[in-house]
């Protein structure tokens, strides 16, 4: 699957604000995890983009399942992982 446009012009967002959603792929996840845990699956996401002036509010949904193995009994375990978020980004002229 073609990993989505994670880059969007404040321009191309609607007033009545823009839905994204998609997944990406697992070696995507790979490079920031520590060593122990290994992603299962691709990242699955779901976010919101609201203009409010010349800000932008995002929120969303993400999830995915590592697998790890135990450092007290070294067996392997999978752990399911769904974050929500919420964020306001400011043009960086605006940000201290």
């Amino acid at each position: 699957m073609k990993s989505p446009k994670l880059i969007i012009p404040i321009t191309q967002i609607p007033a009545s604000g823009l839905d994204r959603k998609g997944e990406l792929p697992a070696e995507w996840i790979a490079e920031s995890l520590l060593p122990p845990y290994d992603p299962l699956q691709p990242l699955t996401f779901e976010v919101t983009l609201t203009r409010i002036n010349d800000n932008i509010h995002v929120q969303g949904k993400m999830a995915t399942s590592l697998a790890f193995r135990c450092g007290r009994t070294l067996e392997q375990g999978v752990m399911p992982i769904a974050v929500t978020f919420s964020e306001l980004f400011q043009p960086a002229e605006r940000h201290r």
